[in-house]
């Protein structure tokens, strides 16, 4: 579907939106939902080792369920390459559909004084906050250009 055609509906527009068990992330996600679209909420599979915030995966997809909307979450590590490289072929198998919307939201912050900080945490937030956008954006990009968007 043409870009022109989705600027008053969302309809069978398939939308990633990583990070979306949290705040923002999933904000957007539940206003995709509610203008029609199937969403693939992303938790970053790093999380699952912390204590979950308030709200989370399960009820991200499940307000954006209430829309009506197919709404399926996906957990994949956003610092490993092999997962990041998957990312977007599951989320059109779960969507059974190409992913029509990206939105990179994910982020990661160690906030620790940079005298203090290990090698191993600006590894890991320069994989999610510049290799993990790069990476899925290239994915999904070809594949909307083909539909005429992107």
């Amino acid at each position: 579907m043409p870009h022109t055609d989705r600027t008053t509906t969302l309809k069978a527009c398939n939308a990633l939106v990583t990070g979306a068990s949290q705040s923002i992330s999933a904000a957007i996600a539940q206003r995709f939902a509610a203008a029609g679209a199937n969403r693939c909420p992303h938790r970053p599979h790093h999380e699952l080792r912390r204590q979950p915030l308030a709200g989370g995966l399960d009820e991200a997809v499940f307000r954006c369920a209430r829309h009506g909307t197919v709404a399926v979450p996906l957990v994949a590590d956003l610092t490993d390459e092999a997962d990041r490289s998957q990312i977007v072929d599951l989320a059109a198998a779960q969507l059974g559909g190409p992913v029509d919307i990206l939105v990179n939201n994910a982020a990661a912050g160690i906030h620790l004084p940079a005298a203090e900080m290990a090698p191993r945490h600006r590894r890991l937030m320069f994989e999610v906050n510049f290799h993990a956008p790069v990476d899925l954006a290239q994915a999904a990009i070809p594949g909307m250009r083909a539909r005429g968007g992107g």
